[in-house]
């Protein structure tokens, strides 16, 4: 059965996930960088998750798996950030 909508609980962690997805890749300049950049975002994220590159659309994870995309943004933000060792 397909679901259009989401419970406010998805709703609000599907937001929750881009939020923290788009902050990796929104920093770049509009054009071709921010489009590359994008690319590369996504499919880092796909490796992360163990998707593949055309099933990783938030608009489809579930809760878990949105809290799983926070996690994994916010962990690679730091590292960006402090120049951290993984």
């Amino acid at each position: 059965m397909l679901r259009l909508r989401n419970t406010p609980q998805e709703h609000r962690a599907k937001n929750r996930a881009h939020r923290a997805f788009d902050a990796l890749w929104l920093c770049a300049p509009r054009g071709e960088e921010r489009r590359a950049r994008r690319a590369a975002a996504y499919a880092w994220l796909a490796q992360q998750m163990g998707k593949s590159l055309d099933a990783t659309h938030i608009s489809r994870f579930s809760v878990r798996e949105c809290e799983r995309v926070i996690g994994v943004c916010n962990a690679r933000r730091y590292l960006e950030k402090t120049g951290a060792a993984p």
